[in-house]
């Protein structure tokens, strides 16, 4: 990735002001190194305040995703894993 911190604010200034956001937020991990962590904008469409780090963001339209694929992975990955059949009440003609 190789962003640098201001290189980040101006992307997501552009992006954000493009799609009419009141607010985004960027989060970059980095292997071991302290995450990279960019955001840009106001707490309300038409207010002043300025998002800062402490402020809570939404992610809920990744989460249920997310939270299905690792429990499907540790499903499978697990040594007690048990494939399972299903049967149909009916019958193929």
């Amino acid at each position: 990735m190789g962003y640098e911190a201001k290189e980040l604010d101006k992307l997501i200034s552009t992006v954000r002001q493009k799609y009419g956001l009141p607010a985004l937020g960027v989060l970059i991990a980095q292997g071991q190194n302290a995450p990279l962590v960019a955001m840009n904008g106001v707490r309300v469409l038409d207010g002043n305040q300025r998002v800062g780090e402490s402020d809570m963001w939404f992610l809920g339209s990744t989460a249920k995703a997310t939270t299905a694929t690792l429990m499907a992975t540790f499903v499978i990955r697990t040594p007690w894993y048990i494939p399972i059949r299903i049967r149909t009440t009916q019958r193929a003609s």
